[in-house]
């Protein structure tokens, strides 16, 4: 995964080891987010939560919140998902998006397990709060997670601000670095955890005023005036035909992934963040231009995947510009409404 940087924006995150918090000394010193422990397990919320969230938005830092993870099933994992989103909207509304924090393993339970009762309590998150979580993993315990994980953006933990996370099969590179646990901030006794943002402040903002989908995958204009376009066509007597969803078969490597894609004016898209988690493309954004890049490469006119439709808050492209710009194939079933990209 990539270094950090030391334009990066810096934050924290705390629960109530931290004790009382003068979060006003914190954000003198330079940190402009924090991410909260709200819960763990189906029933324990942690006392210092709403009072951290309270004191952290007096004090003008951007939050989220995180739940640790227990489950050793499913339907465990839906009931903690449903605890986690409970608890948050006590408070209110947050910036930074809500976190599964999946880091061990004490019940022994195998690869597919751990996978599959991670997506459960992601798709219940996302489903109750309308909003698309975080996955918060360390850099060892990363490498269980397959490829359906990189459809949710990172936090990693690694504690080295000079060694960067190491790649997995899920991401290949970070949102969110927790480099320290034993950092030293004013307005909190003893040790705190230290993160950074892959980004300056500007670009957190972008991120968190997207509802926590990361700008890194958009391109504002064309997508944002195509998003225009079509909310004023939905709005007239002609509407515009709605798009139709698609399974996605990528094969990649000899390995398949099933994702959802969809037929938009019987054109293929597919989202482009999967560009990062499936094939290992680098997606990134250029903060000065405002332009997002693959593998360093501008998506601006000319570019062989510039057509790209903003859907909600997923970028999709087309994929016979993704075959095109990429040297891939794909076989369309139209019996089946399925697409299969390979490479």
């Amino acid at each position: 995964m990539q270094a950090g940087q030391t334009s990066n924006t810096q934050g924290i995150d705390v629960s109530h080891y931290q004790g009382a918090i003068d979060w006003h000394k914190v954000k003198a010193a330079g940190k402009a987010f924090v991410f909260v422990k709200a819960s763990e397990g189906s029933a324990s919320q942690d006392e210092n939560f709403s009072s951290n969230v309270q004191g952290a938005h007096a004090a003008g830092l951007l939050v989220g919140a995180y739940h640790f993870l227990t489950a050793t099933s499913t339907a465990a994992a839906q009931a903690e998902a449903a605890h986690f989103v409970s608890v948050v909207q006590s408070v209110g509304v947050l910036e930074l998006p809500l976190v599964m924090d999946c880091e061990n393993n004490p019940s022994n339970v195998d690869r597919a397990t751990i996978n599959a009762i991670a997506l459960a309590f992601l798709q219940d998150v996302e489903r109750l709060s309308g909003r698309k979580p975080l996955v918060y993993t360390g850099n060892a315990f990363g490498q269980n997670f397959d490829a359906p994980l990189g459809t949710y953006n990172l936090w990693i933990a690694r504690y080295s601000d000079g060694v960067p996370p190491e790649d997995t099969a899920a991401w290949k590179q970070w949102n969110f670095w927790q480099y320290s646990d034993a950092g030293q901030v004013d307005g909190i006794s003893g040790k705190v955890d230290l993160n950074q943002f892959q980004g300056g402040l500007d670009l957190l903002q972008q991120y968190a005023s997207a509802g926590s989908k990361a700008p890194d995958v958009a391109h504002p204009q064309s997508f944002a005036q195509q998003s225009a376009a079509s909310a004023s066509s939905s709005s007239s007597s002609t509407a515009a035909a709605q798009p139709v969803p698609t399974t996605v078969n990528y094969i990649h490597n000899g390995q398949t992934v099933h994702a959802a894609g969809l037929l938009i004016d019987n054109e293929d898209y597919v989202p482009l963040r999967e560009l990062q988690s499936v094939f290992g493309f680098a997606v990134g954004f250029d903060a000065a231009t405002k332009t997002a890049t693959v593998d360093g490469h501008p998506l601006q006119d000319g570019h062989p995947l510039q057509d790209g439709r903003l859907i909600g808050d997923t970028t999709y492209v087309q994929a016979a510009s993704l075959v095109t710009a990429f040297h891939g194939n794909l076989v369309w079933d139209n019996a089946s409404k399925s697409l299969t990209v390979r490479q």
